[in-house]
């Protein structure tokens, strides 16, 4: 791996772990602490009149603020640098299969923290007006050349090839590293990357469907239906298990609005 590349790992790789601890730790603590609540009000429903049922509802309020106080602190990490460290991850990854090819699990965890790249730039790069489409045609290029490219290189086994993808990640990397980034310097990257070969293919229904179902957006928002339903089911099942409807309505409520919210106030963190 070049000298600059490893240097400037090494700096990112402990802000990268604690972002990474931040998110899965504030994620714990919010569903958490709703899920206390929730309980809490579902099975003792009577008003807060002794202090273990102040403990209950304020364990649960005070989990769902500690988890947001700690996605608030910790995910705080540039787009720029959390993607250079998971390249680099891949490039570790890449180097260490062309170097002893039985390694195939090194390969197939490149290339899942490879696509998981490909939607971070999806969901990221956005291009979200008629003009910037115009302007910057490289970021919709690059895109493309990302997944029809060096994903279906890396998919392949031509060492040779993947080497050459190998160099490409690498000026991918640096182009990341830079602070003042040009529209030149991703037109170079891109049009190296499209020098490897092309899918040759097209994709089937099967594979349109899952390629739609796998983007960022759409993925984004199944927790969010899911977080919708879990009121009705919950109601639906706590019914149908004998709980009073009165009882019933207040914790569904509250599983349909806070679960939604939690996963909202997290989206609306990460993409400080």
């Amino acid at each position: 791996m070049e000298a600059d590349l490893s240097s400037k790992h090494v700096g990112l790789d402990k802000k990268y772990r604690k972002y990474v601890w931040g998110y899965r730790v504030g994620l714990l603590l919010v569903y958490g602490g709703l899920l206390v609540f929730v309980v809490a009000a579902l099975f003792f429903p009577s008003p807060v009149r002794s202090l273990p049922d102040a403990v209950r509802y304020s364990g649960g309020f005070a989990m769902i603020f500690a988890g947001a106080y700690v996605w608030n602190v910790t995910l705080n990490m540039p787009l720029e640098e959390r993607l250079f460290v998971r390249v680099y991850d891949i490039m570790s990854k890449l180097n260490r299969y062309i170097s002893d090819t039985s390694r195939r699990r090194d390969k197939k965890k490149a290339l899942k923290r490879l696509r998981g790249v490909v939607n971070l730039v999806e969901a990221k790069w956005i291009l979200n007006f008629k003009l910037a489409e115009r302007v910057l045609p490289i970021v919709n290029s690059f895109k493309h050349t990302l997944e029809e490219n060096l994903v279906y290189t890396i998919e392949q086994d031509n060492l040779t090839n993947i080497g050459y993808a190998l160099q490409h990640l690498g000026r991918f990397a640096r182009f990341l590293t830079n602070d003042q980034p040009t529209v030149s310097e991703l037109e170079e990257v891109d049009r190296f990357m499209r020098s490897l070969p092309h899918r040759p293919y097209e994709k089937g229904r099967i594979q349109r469907f899952w390629l739609w179902v796998s983007q960022p957006t759409i993925r984004s928002a199944f927790p969010l239906i899911l977080g919708l339903f879990s009121g009705p089911i919950m109601f639906a099942m706590s019914t149908a298990y004998g709980i009073p409807i009165s009882v019933a309505l207040a914790p569904s409520v509250v599983a349909s609005v806070g679960f939604p919210g939690a996963w909202l106030a997290y989206l609306n963190l990460k993409k400080k």
